[in-house]
């Protein structure tokens, strides 16, 4: 099939491997690598990897409860505890390391609440509410020595990532192509979500915005398959979204590259093991597959800074409390 251009590129490259039965569910696959790659950048920042938390229920002005894959917190301050050390939370809540297993990127913690000491084993990347459901506490990292950890003002989150992609889409008895779901029913559901989260977070719409006004909480989308999204897409998402990126073709492609070079060394098929690989966001195991800054790009505002700095600009100065 000769190649469309308005086609993307990841469409050829899984071409031998789908058909019209099989599509869509290669296309939720990709769907999850696309929010792995922007995990797996998000991450290369501490103030993100203390702050993130994934796919929360965030309850927006209309009283609805939205999903997204990535919400940040405003950190009231981190602590970094040695083995054997205690912190106090507050006045009924203390938090002792009694062990890590940096292996099993676990630790042995003594919770303290109003005299009560409980031991409970914890996994690096939990999340639960403490004192009066008030805050969260992050598990952010587990080392040989320590655990570090986050306490996270639930009433004040500062930013939004929503992933959305659309796919090329196959027809019966035709070799024809189109673009899948209408990507303007996609940039509505985003900037829906963006408008419900403003109103609530911001009190006013990022259009009745004055220039250079500081906005306390942010949405940003990452979309993918870029040659699918038109101009008039990209004009709603302005509208009502803060920031819109793209997640290139390329990284998804040089990500499935990495995949076939570990098939190879494992002597599996190629397919198989790509599509059993990616299990979910949180759920895929660590690989040595380097995303950068160059994979995401500005689609809008024209003027707007490369992602990361411009969700790190979103989390306000906090201690860091060693111990």
């Amino acid at each position: 099939m000769a190649h469309d251009p308005r086609i993307s590129k990841i469409f050829y490259y899984f071409e031998q491997h789908t058909n019209i039965e099989s599509g869509r569910t290669v296309g939720r696959k990709i769907g999850v690598v696309q929010e792995i790659l922007c995990n797996k950048y998000l991450l290369t920042s501490q103030a993100v990897r203390d702050c993130v938390i994934y796919e929360p229920k965030l309850i927006g002005r209309s009283g609805a409860t939205h999903k997204v894959e990535f919400v940040f917190f405003q950190p009231l301050y981190v602590v970094e505890l040695s083995i054997g050390k205690s912190y106090t939370l507050n006045e009924d809540t203390g938090v002792t390391v009694a062990s890590t297993t940096p292996s099993k990127y676990s630790a042995k913690l003594a919770i303290t609440t109003k005299g009560k000491k409980t031991a409970t084993t914890v996994k690096q990347g939990l999340v639960k509410k403490i004192m009066h459901e008030n805050y969260l506490f992050k598990i952010v990292s587990i080392n040989e020595e320590s655990v570090r950890f986050a306490v996270l003002d639930i009433h004040r989150p500062v930013a939004s990532i929503e992933s959305k992609r659309v796919g090329a889409q196959r027809f019966s008895g035709s070799d024809k192509l189109g673009s899948g779901i209408q990507t303007i029913e996609k940039a509505k559901q985003a900037s829906l979500v963006a408008i419900d989260f403003d109103l609530r977070f911001n009190r006013k719409l990022l259009v009745q915005n004055e220039e250079d006004e500081e906005r306390s909480f942010k949405s940003f989308v990452v979309l993918g398959n870029g040659v699918h999204w038109t101009p008039h897409d990209l004009a709603i998402l302005e509208t009502y979204v803060d920031y819109t990126y793209l997640a290139t073709d390329e990284a998804i492609i040089r990500y499935a590259d990495y995949i076939r070079q570990v098939s190879v060394e494992r002597n599996v098929d190629f397919f198989k093991l790509f599509m059993t690989y990616f299990q979910g966001m949180t759920k895929t195991q660590p690989d040595s597959f380097v995303v950068n800054g160059t994979d995401f790009v500005v689609m809008c505002p024209k003027e707007a800074p490369p992602l990361l700095k411009a969700v790190e600009a979103q989390i306000k100065p906090y201690n860091v409390i060693v111990t």
